[in-house]
C-alpha cells in the first residue's frame, strides 16, 4: 500500500518534486494537478428507470510544476541543474529536440493520491523574470500521466490455412504444390487437404513439417 506523506508532518515531501530520480531545482513555487475524472454513461434502463454504465478513467493531463530558479537551494547552481534536467526528458534537449519525451517515475504527493505513478512531458516554457525584473528566474514544465497500452500484443499473423496446409499466396506457390502432387501422384485437392502443417512447399514436398 503506498504511504502518502501528511502535508503538515512531512513538508519536505510537498516542496520538492522528483522526477525520473532527479528534483527539480529551484523553490516550488505553484503546483496544478487536475482532478482524476470516472467517466459514467447514463442508459435508460427497465421501465421509466435509469442506470449508470461506467466507461473508463481519463488519464491526468496539464499536470505543472513552477519553480524558482537562481538561488542554490540544491547545493549547485540551480539554472545548470535546470539545464541538466532538460536532458533528462528530452536526451539532446535543446540542440536536437525531435525525439520522443521519456516515460519518467514521478515522486509527488499529490500525484501518489491520484493513482499516477509515471508521467511524461508536454510543454517546456521559456523561463520568465519576476515582475520588474529582466533576469529569468520562474520556469514552468507541463506533463501528462503516461499510461501504458495493456493490450495484449500480437506477432505477425500466421498464414492462411487450407486443412492444415497453408494457402497458396500467389500463382508461384500454387504451381509448386501442382508440381508436389504431380510428384505424389495425387490430386491438389487432395494435397491441400491433408491434415499436415508444414510451412513451405518444399516442407510438403518432403513430408516434413516445420516446428
Amino acid at each position: 500500500m503506498t504511504t502518502i506523506s501528511h502535508p503538515v508532518q512531512n513538508r519536505d515531501d510537498w516542496q520538492r518534486v522528483l522526477i525520473g530520480g532527479s528534483v527539480l531545482p529551484g523553490i516550488l513555487t505553484d503546483v496544478t494537478v487536475p482532478a482524476r475524472k470516472f467517466n459514467w454513461n447514463v442508459q435508460k434502463g427497465f421501465g421509466m428507470s435509469m442506470v449508470t454504465v461506467f466507461q473508463n478513467v481519463d488519464i491526468l493531463t496539464g499536470i505543472s510544476f513552477t519553480h524558482f530558479l537562481n538561488l542554490k537551494t540544491t547545493g549547485a547552481d540551480d539554472w545548470a541543474l535546470y539545464l541538466t534536467f532538460l536532458k533528462t526528458l528530452v536526451p539532446r534537449f535543446p540542440t536536437d529536440y525531435q525525439f520522443k519525451p521519456k516515460s519518467l517515475p514521478v515522486d509527488y504527493p499529490l500525484l501518489q493520491l491520484l493513482g499516477a505513478s509515471k508521467i511524461h512531458l508536454v510543454e517546456v516554457f521559456a523561463p520568465k523574470p519576476p515582475a520588474n525584473e529582466k533576469i529569468p528566474q520562474y520556469y514552468t514544465i507541463t506533463f501528462q500521466e503516461d499510461v501504458p497500452d495493456k493490450r495484449p500484443k500480437t506477432g505477425p499473423a500466421e498464414p492462411a490455412l487450407l486443412n492444415g496446409v497453408p494457402a497458396p499466396k500467389d500463382a508461384a506457390d500454387l504451381a509448386n504444390y501442382q508440381a508436389i502432387a504431380d510428384l505424389k501422384g495425387i490430386s491438389l485437392q487432395t494435397l491441400l487437404a491433408r491434415p499436415a502443417t508444414p510451412t513451405s512447399p518444399a516442407a510438403i514436398a518432403t513430408g516434413k513439417a516445420s516446428k
